[in-house]
Order: structure tokens, then sequence, then C-alpha cells
């Protein structure tokens, strides 16, 4: 009884942490939280407002030894995507939706996960959103934008989540209301909790089979 209640418990444990597919972890400073992390890719996904008000090139010139965002790449369409589903939104393209269907929920999830870029919105438009280029081209100069926002309109929620919307020379253009998917793939501990019940359940199970014996 004693041991199955221990392993009961270890199984909650290990069931819990991978419940948490997404996990805030700090960057350059304790408590910046600014890496978002997700353990079903296994990837690091850095704050979109680190990389507003930068172009794509302003971003890939500093992706390399010695720059500002050394050890990060620009994500693909399909890995932003899959974090997209990850926070529950929907695959589509330039959707506008009302925010019910939109799951309003969700995109504030990603807001605290990501970063509000959209908060200097030039129109004022924008209530809160998330938005960032990704290593995608169509043609030069046309890297593709995804996100996921929610207008001033009550009525009106749109999600960009579709390598087919081409935005104008992102190659050169810098713009405060979005920002640049950065990824990089890292294991993040387990938590030492985990370790102590697994330690002790081996023990345990050493006991009993010598009682067996």
């Amino acid at each position: 009884m004693l041991i199955k209640s221990y392993l009961s418990a270890v199984l909650l444990v290990v069931s819990f942490n991978v419940s948490a597919a997404l996990l805030s972890i700090d960057w350059k400073t304790a408590g910046d939280l600014l890496i978002t992390h997700d353990s079903v890719s296994g990837l690091d996904w850095l704050d979109l407002t680190e990389t507003d008000n930068l172009s794509y090139n302003d971003v890939s010139s500093q992706l390399g030894t010695g720059g500002d965002f050394e050890g990060w790449r620009y994500a693909t369409a399909a890995e932003a995507e899959d974090l997209f589903v990850q926070f529950g939104l929907p695959i589509a393209f330039l959707l506008e939706i009302p925010p019910s269907e939109a799951n309003s929920t969700a995109i504030t999830n990603m807001v605290t996960f990501l970063g509000d870029t959209l908060a200097d919105y030039p129109a004022n438009s924008v209530f809160y959103g998330t938005s960032g280029v990704v290593e995608y081209a169509a043609s030069p100069g046309t890297h593709q934008r995804l996100g996921a926002y929610l207008w001033g309109d009550p009525t009106r929620a749109t999600i960009e989540t579709s390598v087919t919307e081409c935005c104008p020379a992102f190659d050169t253009v810098a713009e405060t209301y979005f920002g640049h998917y950065l990824v990089q793939s890292t294991v993040v501990p387990v938590p030492s909790a985990v370790w102590l019940f697994g330690s002790g359940l081996i023990g345990l199970l050493g006991v009993a089979r010598r009682m067996r014996v």
C-alpha cells in the first residue's frame, strides 16, 4: 500500500509537469521572464518585445557570435503555427472573427508569454496582441508576419497565421508593432522534486523486492 501511494504521488508530479507545456524562464537577468520554454517542441521563444522596432536585417545581423541575439535563430512558420496551437489559437489566413470565436483567453495568454507588440500601434485601433516575423519569404523583402490580436472594436479579432500573407519590405523596415520570432533549442532540467520522488520510489521497490525474496 505504501509503495502504491508513493507511485501515485510520483505520477501526479510527473503528469503535472508534462501538462505544463509552456514555462516562463529568465533570459539575461533574474526575474525578467523573457523566454517561453515549450516542453512539447523543446524550443525556447524570446519575448517579441525584445525585437520590436527592428527590421529583419537588423535582427539577422545580431544572430551571430557576439551579437545581441547570439545563439538564437528565426523560427520557421510551421514552428510558430505549432506554438499558436499550444495557445489554443486556430491556424488561418487573415481570419477576422468575433473575439469569442478567436478565444480571447488564448490571445491574452499569448500576450502574457510573448509580449504585447501592438501596444504602440499607430492607428490605436488594436487593443492588444502579439505579432512577429518568421523565417519565410515568398520573395525578397517579404518575410511573413504571424500574429493574433483583438481590436478596439469588441466585435473584431484577427488571427494571422498563414505563410501566404506577405508583408511589405520587412527586410529593411522596422516597426514598433511587431517583433521577430526567435527560437533556440534547449533542455529545461527536470524539477528536483521529481528526482526526489523517483529516487525514493526506486528505493522502495528495492525493499519490496527483497521482502518477496
